[in-house]
């Protein structure tokens, strides 16, 4: 049978590999898990949205609740959001006036191709406003995932000025 029989060189060895194991392991660790899934991420699957946060799908609801505490990216998101609702209701009134004037002139001897255009034409008014929706929701996304809103845009302000005192004169920095 073998015994170990450390002096204090080896045992600096010892717990010096340990750690330095240690820290290259949970290293790569957060290296793998950093890479590969964005926080929050949108698929458009046969006109509807998905969103997904670290790969689980999840309703817009709480992808807006988790961007709420950074400006940039919630108002993004809140306009994203909006649009989505004009553009479903854009698209919506278009199909109505189209499909209710094609039922309406089955019984009518003359059909009028004039009113007949302006439910499709409507509801094409629905594609760049669907363009701007997916835009504003990309642009809240990328501001999330990078946070870009985090860092905040603080205004700092520094003034040197000249003081003159009892003892004498001196600079002043005030911030």
């Amino acid at each position: 049978m073998q015994t170990f029989n450390l002096n204090d060189a080896n045992i600096f060895y010892y717990y010096y590999t340990i750690c330095c194991n240690y820290i290259y392991i949970f290293s790569q660790i957060a290296n793998l898990q950093s890479k590969g899934v964005p926080l929050i991420e949108r698929r458009t699957v046969m006109l509807l949205d998905h969103y997904y946060i670290l790969g689980e799908p999840v309703p817009l609801r709480d992808v807006i609740k988790l961007m709420k505490p950074y400006n940039d990216a919630y108002k993004e998101i809140k306009g994203s959001r909006r649009w989505s609702f004009f553009l479903g209701l854009t698209a919506g009134i278009g199909l109505g006036i189209g499909a209710g004037e094609l039922i309406s002139a089955e019984g009518k001897e003359g059909f009028s191709f004039w009113e007949a255009g302006i439910g499709p034409g409507i509801f094409l008014l629905a594609v760049p406003l669907s363009i701007k929706a997916d835009r504003k929701a990309d642009k809240a996304i990328d501001l999330y995932n990078t946070r870009q809103s985090m860092l905040g845009k603080k205004n700092y302000s520094l003034k040197l000025g000249l003081a003159i005192e009892e003892k004498g004169l001196g600079l002043k920095l005030k911030f």
